[in-house]
């Protein structure tokens, strides 16, 4: 469980580090009806994508070492879409 934990805490860091407020599209879900959260990012070659972030369905009490009060969610995978296929998905929540 520990080396669960440490994956989380090492992509949440990596997404703090290199994803703003800027970048945040919005929220959606998946075919599955799991939720999802979009940013756009550039590639290492500097090309707009869009990071898509799947989450757990569960909320988790939080974590002291993430500096967070709010309850979590687990990270479930990360992975990259084309810019293009943004008006292939739903977003069903923008801030």
């Amino acid at each position: 469980m520990l080396e669960f934990i440490a994956k989380q805490k090492s992509i949440y860091k990596f997404i703090c580090k290199n994803v703003n407020y800027s970048q945040y599209l919005g929220e959606g879900a998946n075919s599955n009806g799991k939720v999802q959260v979009y940013f756009r990012v550039k590639n290492r070659f500097g090309k707009d994508e869009i990071m898509v972030i799947a989450l757990s369905d569960e909320t988790f009490i939080p974590q002291l070492e993430f500096d967070d009060p709010r309850k979590v969610r687990s990270i479930i995978t990360v992975y990259f879409r084309d810019i293009g296929d943004l008006n292939k998905i739903f977003i069903s929540k923008e801030f």
